[in-house]
């Protein structure tokens, strides 16, 4: 539900909030291994066609924001063992972002 909130209005900060709020849940149930769906649907955001360069800031601002949140909390064991698969997701979210804005 919440990364449908990353696609905001053109005005406004809808979607930079939604992408701090995704990070602080993420930061709670990502170690608790109780949104294991979220890396995928952020990516699905990045991927998706039709798709809005509003909907794509955002996400990467939930991804960046995710992996800032899980860097500060990796001394804990349970968020350094669910957290791998997130660098590699920011990574794919720069890299269609980037393949977007070469078209």
């Amino acid at each position: 539900m919440l990364p449908h909130a990353l696609d905001p209005p053109p005005q406004g900060d809808a979607g930079h909030t939604a992408a701090l709020v995704i990070a602080k849940v993420a930061a709670i149930e990502v170690p608790r291994s109780e949104w294991p769906e979220l890396i995928g649907a952020l990516l699905a955001n990045m991927a998706a066609s039709p798709s809005t360069k509003e909907l794509r800031q955002s996400t990467l601002e939930a991804l960046g924001y995710t992996c800032e949140v899980g860097a500060g909390r990796r001394q804990g064991g349970h968020w350094a063992a669910r957290a791998q698969p997130w660098p590699t997701a920011c990574l794919a979210g720069a890299r269609i972002s980037h393949a977007y804005a070469m078209r």
